[in-house]
């Protein structure tokens, strides 16, 4: 079933969604998206970058004493550790392609290098404390507001708000650094 699901996310039957999201109805464009070598290459890099953030978890988690027993991933960190992975891949692709969290928010010149700045700390961040991320995230939101009207924040600002929340609440589980936030 898994060999299954990867083979499937190779082909793409409706994701022309996203695409209209930017445009006027009118025009919509007859969107195309082969599978090229950049998509193999992509789709790779996913995959081993987000086996490195697990081997790095288990690492941060394991003590020389105890390695073996530690070396397990839960199950119920999974997706946790999934929603991290594609937060940083969503970001780096953000910060290849100039943009700050989405297609449609373009920083002024003068603040382009502070928000690549900030994404690429935030993708750091991840690798050694949630909850830093998660903060790099929050200001990263109040600069949004500071630059861009309410009713494009409108689109993204529940979102990251969302996110925030599931970030801090499930980082004290994630990462041993993070633990000190569960602590009684």
């Amino acid at each position: 079933m898994k060999i299954l699901v990867l083979l499937l996310s190779f082909f793409s039957f409706s994701s022309s969604a996203h695409v209209r999201w930017f445009i006027d109805s009118s025009q919509v464009p007859d969107m195309q998206f082969p599978i090229d070598i950049w998509t193999v290459f992509i789709s790779l890099g996913a995959f081993c970058y987000f086996n490195v953030c697990l081997w790095l978890q288990n690492k941060s988690v394991a003590t020389p004493l105890n390695f073996q027993q530690n070396m397990h991933l839960k199950t119920n960190q999974l997706p946790w550790l999934l929603l991290v992975a594609l937060l940083n891949l969503l970001l780096i692709l953000g910060i290849s392609k100039g943009e700050f969290f989405a297609p449609n928010l373009g920083l002024p010149v003068e603040l382009m290098q502070i928000g690549m700045a900030l994404q690429l700390a935030i993708v750091f961040a991840t690798t050694f404390s949630i909850i830093i991320a998660a903060a790099l995230l929050l200001l990263s939101t109040i600069v949004m507001a500071q630059i861009f009207p309410f009713i494009v924040l409108m689109d993204y600002v529940f979102e990251l708000a969302a996110l925030i929340i599931a970030l801090t609440l499930i980082a004290p589980h994630l990462n041993s650094r993070d633990a000190w936030l569960g602590e009684k």
